[in-house]
Parts: structure tokens; C-alpha cells; sequence
């Protein structure tokens, strides 16, 4: 087996190796760009988008699904019987990443809505992508 040449690596791919590695340590992570306890439509925007390579990816996503998960749940509850109409009708099957992908694109139309509540965000974007037929 033959030896591998370190010497080509430590030429100019080492920098570029170097500054990937500081790039990543000093960016901040999804989950450290908010706070959860006073979370914004923008917050959860910035939860839903986290990147792969965020520190706190698998957090994020779990609190963006789950946020998303219970607003639709509580919504199909509140429309389950004849006192409320449904505001959205998402097909059977949609995955919770489809939603979270839905309102992470209506909310780039709508930057307006950064401050309101996520409920608000994730409602309106959901009835604009999958509307009803009442």
C-alpha cells in the first residue's frame, strides 16, 4: 500500500480547510438566534431554515415540526365539528416537511408578518398553499 502524500494538502488547500473549520465555530446556530420562550413568526422562520450543517440542525427542525405539527392539529380540532370552518385543507399524506418548506415560502412574499405570532404565520401560509373549498 503506498504512502499518501501529505505535502500536496498542506499547500493551498490548507487555508481553505482552515477557514471552513473557523466559519463554522463562529457561526451562531439556529437555535442560539432566538428565543423559544418569546418565539416570533421570523424565529421560527430562522428554526425551520436551519441548515444541515447548523450544530443545532436536528433541534431546530424538531421544534419547527413540532410547533407547525401543533398549530395544524389544534386547527383540525377546532374544525372537526360544525361550530368553525376549516381555514385550510392540506391533502392527505403532506409531510410536515412540505408544510415547513410552504410557509418558509410564503413568508419570504410576506416579510411583514416576522413579528406576529408563528400561529398566525403558519395558518396564513398554509390556507394561501392548500386553500379550502367551503
Amino acid at each position: 500500500m503506498a504512502a499518501v502524500n501529505t505535502t500536496h494538502f498542506m499547500g493551498w488547500q490548507q487555508p481553505l480547510v482552515m477557514l471552513g473549520i473557523l466559519c463554522t465555530m463562529f457561526t451562531p446556530s439556529a437555535l442560539a438566534q432566538v428565543d423559544t420562550d418569546k418565539l416570533t413568526a421570523g424565529d421560527l422562520i430562522i428554526l425551520c431554515s436551519a441548515n444541515a450543517s447548523d450544530t443545532s440542525y436536528a433541534s431546530a427542525k424538531a421544534f419547527c415540526y413540532g410547533y407547525i405539527d401543533a398549530t395544524l392539529d389544534y386547527h383540525q380540532a377546532l374544525t372537526s365539528g360544525p361550530k368553525f370552518k376549516p381555514l385550510t385543507c392540506p391533502p392527505a399524506g403532506v409531510s410536515r416537511e412540505e408544510v415547513a418548506l410552504a410557509v418558509i415560502a410564503w413568508s419570504q412574499q410576506n416579510s411583514q408578518v416576522k413579528d406576529e405570532q408563528p400561529v398566525q404565520m403558519i395558518m396564513q401560509a398554509a390556507a394561501s398553499t392548500w386553500p379550502c373549498d367551503n
